[in-house]
C-alpha cells in the first residue's frame, strides 16, 4: 500500500517495481533520520548542564501547570510569555511518566519519531508539488542525514513539534488544494486550519504568512478560481481560530490583554542592530517605536544597516558553524547544509519563473524576509530545510530536463 502511494501504477493495479523500490528507500531514510535523531537525545549534556536555559523554563511551567493549574513561564504568577502548545505537549508527557527522567527521555523519543516524520511529510510536499521523482527523495535526504536539524530533536524545545505541525499542515492544504472544489473540500480546508492553528501556538512564525497568502489567493486573475480560493481560504481561517480562541479568552479573563499568542520579548526591536541595549535603546514596545528606531538607523548608516539586515543576518540563521553537530564531522555537516541552502535557494528564486510554482516561491521568500526582521538566532534558519531540499531537487530536475532535450 506504501509503495502504491509513490505514485505509478503498474497497470495491473498495484505499484510499479520503481516505485517499490522508492518506497523501500523512504523508509530507509525515515529509519536513518530516526537513528540520527536518538543518537543526539542519548549523547551527554551540551555545554555541561543537563538542560538549557529556555528548556528549564519550559519544564517548570508544565510542572506548574500541573501542580496548580496555573500557566506560568517565570513563576510569578500567571502569564502568556510563550505560547501554550509546547507546554501542554510536555505536560502530557508529564502526566503520563512523571515529571523526571522518564518524561524527559519520552518525549525525545517522542520527538525522534516526529523527525522521521518530517521526512515523509518532507517527500510528500514534494510528491504533491511535482511530478518528478527527484525533488521528494532530494527533499526527504536533506532533512535525514542534516545533523542540524536532527540535533534539535534532543532539546526541550518547541523546534521538533513545530517543525513537524507546520510541515503536516503545509502537506495537508496542498492536498486540500489537489482534492479541488469537490464536494467536502471547503471541510478539508477547516480541518487543515485547525492543525495549522495548532501550530501557531507551538511556535507563531506561520501566523505573519496568513496574511500574504491571501494576497496571493486575490492576485488568481481567473474570477472562478479565485472566488473558490477565497472561500477555501475563509474556511481555513476558521479553523485556525479554533485553537487561538480559547487560549485568547484565557488571557482576557486571567491577564486583562488581548494576548492570541504570546507577550515574548519584542523581537523588532533586537532585529536592526547587533545590540540595541548596549546603545542606550530602550524597547519601544510598539510597532511605531521599532519603524522610527530603524528610520533613524538607516539615516545614520544606510549601506552598514543594509548589510547587517541582508548578508549578516544570512550567514547567522544560514550558515553559523555548529559545532555540536557530531563534533568530528560538523565540517562536513556545514558542507552539506552550505551546498543545500545555496542550491535551495537558487531553486527558489527560480520558481519565480514559472507559473506553477510561483505563489509558493513568493510565500516561501516572504516567509524568510519575516525572519530576517527579527533578532538572528540560527535555530530560525532550521525550519527552511524541508524547503531548501525540496527547491534544490527543484533545481537540479529542471537542469536535468534541459540536458534531455538537447
Amino acid at each position: 500500500m506504501f509503495a502504491g502511494y509513490m505514485g505509478q501504477d503498474n497497470g495491473r493495479g498495484g505499484a510499479s517495481p520503481k516505485d517499490k523500490y522508492l518506497a523501500l528507500l523512504l523508509a530507509a531514510l525515515m529509519i536513518i533520520a530516526f537513528a540520527h535523531s536518538w543518537h543526539y537525545c542519548l549523547r551527554p549534556w551540551h555545554y555541561g548542564v543537563e538542560f538549557g536555559y529556555d528548556e528549564t523554563n519550559y519544564i517548570e511551567c508544565a510542572k506548574r501547570l500541573l501542580d496548580t493549574g496555573s500557566f506560568s513561564f517565570w513563576g510569578n504568577g500567571p502569564d502568556a510569555y510563550v505560547t501554550p502548545g509546547f507546554v501542554l505537549w510536555l505536560a502530557a508527557f508529564m502526566s503520563v511518566f512523571g515529571k523526571g527522567s522518564a518524561a524527559v527521555y519520552a518525549v525525545k523519543l517522542a520527538q525522534a519519531i516526529l523527525t522521521a516524520a518530517d521526512v515523509f511529510l518532507t517527500w510528500d510536499i514534494g510528491r504533491k508539488l511535482t511530478r518528478g521523482r527527484l525533488a521528494p527523495l532530494t527533499g526527504a535526504f536533506f532533512v535525514a542525514f542534516s545533523g542540524t536539524f536532527c540535533y534539535y530533536a534532543r532539546f526541550m524545545l518547541t523546534e521538533p513539534l513545530y517543525h513537524f505541525l507546520m510541515l503536516l499542515s503545509a502537506d495537508l492544504i496542498l492536498g486540500a488544494v489537489r482534492f479541488g472544489d469537490r464536494k467536502g473540500s471547503l471541510l478539508r480546508f477547516f480541518l487543515c486550519g485547525i492543525v495549522a492553528g495548532v501550530c501557531i501556538e507551538v511556535r507563531s512564525p506561520i501566523a505573519v504568512v496568513l496574511p500574504f497568502a491571501l494576497v496571493l489567493v486575490l492576485s488568481i486573475r481567473d474570477a472562478q478560481r479565485r472566488k473558490w480560493a477565497v472561500r477555501a481560504f475563509g474556511m481555513l481561517m476558521l479553523g485556525v481560530l479554533v485553537p487561538v480562541i480559547p487560549w485568547t479568552f484565557r488571557n482576557l479573563i486571567v491577564l486583562h490583554k488581548f494576548v492570541p499568542f504570546c507577550t515574548q520579548t519584542n523581537a523588532f526591536f533586537y532585529g536592526f542592530t547587533p545590540d540595541p541595549l548596549a546603545l542606550g535603546l530602550k524597547d519601544p514596545g510598539s510597532i511605531w517605536g521599532n519603524l522610527r528606531y530603524v528610520a533613524e538607523f538607516f539615516r545614520a548608516d544606510p549601506a552598514g544597516m543594509l548589510k547587517y539586515m541582508t548578508v549578516t543576518k544570512f550567514r547567522i540563521i544560514f550558515l553559523l558553524p555548529d559545532e555540536l553537530v557530531f563534533p568530528r564531522l560538523y565540517m562536513v555537516n556545514e558542507h552539506f547544509r552550505n551546498l543545500f541552502v545555496y542550491a535551495g535557494g537558487a531553486g527558489i528564486l527560480a520558481g519565480l519563473f514559472f507559473r506553477r510554482y510561483r505563489r509558493i516561491s513568493l510565500l516561501i521568500i516572504f516567509f524568510i524576509a519575516m525572519t530576517f526582521l527579527v533578532v538572528p538566532v540560527a535555530r530560525y534558519g532550521v525550519q527552511f530545510y524541508p524547503f531548501f531540499g525540496l527547491a534544490a531537487g527543484l533545481l537540479a530536475e529542471g537542469i536535468l530536463g534541459v540536458f534531455k532535450k538537447q
